[in-house]
């Protein structure tokens, strides 16, 4: 709907909805499968930063105690072909992101790696970005 009301395919950003109506069992499915979605062609967006799946799986409440869980979820999410995670824990994310990269991209990240951009109108949550690699054969982006 959106290309057909003449937005842009570059401007496009996929966003599955983790946690957003989804069972526990449903969110890991999604996560497993993540690269079918990516396969679409869009730069695709996880923002799984402490939610309430990861709690359930790690049986832990309290959302500030989930960072572990959250960085598994996010090499997940770029081993399966993620371009951006939102995260709340920017550091951890940061080298989580770069190990990741550097474990299942080879060398997409090399010389570039993940980088932190603000989120538009917040102060909080900011949006990390896994690979600046472009849909086009690995060029640079502005992902």
């Amino acid at each position: 709907q959106a290309l057909a009301a003449g937005v842009a395919a570059s401007q496009v950003i996929w966003d599955p909805g983790l946690g957003f109506a989804k069972t526990t069992d449903q969110n890991l499915e999604l996560l497993r499968q993540l690269d079918l979605l990516v396969a679409e062609g869009y730069p695709v967006l996880i923002g799984a930063s402490r939610k309430r799946f990861i709690g359930d799986v790690l049986d832990q409440p309290r959302p500030q105690a989930r960072l572990w869980g959250t960085a598994a979820v996010g090499g997940q999410a770029i081993a399966k072909g993620a371009r951006i995670l939102r995260v709340h824990d920017v550091g951890p994310m940061v080298q989580t992101a770069r190990m990741a990269d550097a474990l299942w991209r080879q060398g997409l990240a090399q010389g570039c790696g993940a980088r932190v951009l603000p989120k538009a109108g917040a102060k909080r949550l900011p949006w990390l970005v896994c690979s600046p690699a472009g849909p086009a054969g690995g060029r640079p982006s502005r992902w």
